[in-house]
């Protein structure tokens, strides 16, 4: 996620992980879904981030189900709800490919 940081052109790069994740059985690890505790704390991240003023400008999501669920849970928690760009190649990106 981006936020932005004061008035001025600066921005502030957030990064949130999917929240807890189930292990089904014979379920595709891109499909897995939060788990209960999951399904819990993504709305408290949603809330630490607000309470921290750090609400994004622009969320980039992976269109795995589990960062799916955190984010439309985290993102529930705010008055507004800013755009997101899911994007597949994140599921599969390590720290190189995001930098680039």
């Amino acid at each position: 996620m981006i936020a932005r940081a004061g008035a001025g052109p600066l921005r502030r790069l957030v990064v949130l992980r999917h929240a807890k994740s189930a292990w089904p059985e014979g379920v595709p690890d891109y499909e897995r879904p939060l788990a209960p505790r999951g399904r819990r704390d993504a709305p408290a991240a949603g809330r630490a981030l607000a309470e921290a003023d750090c609400l994004p400008d622009l969320a980039l999501c992976s269109t795995a189900l589990r960062a799916r669920q955190t984010w439309d849970l985290a993102a529930a928690q705010w008055g507004t709800t800013p755009p997101v760009r899911r994007d597949p190649r994140l599921y599969a990106a390590d720290v190189a490919d995001l930098l680039t």
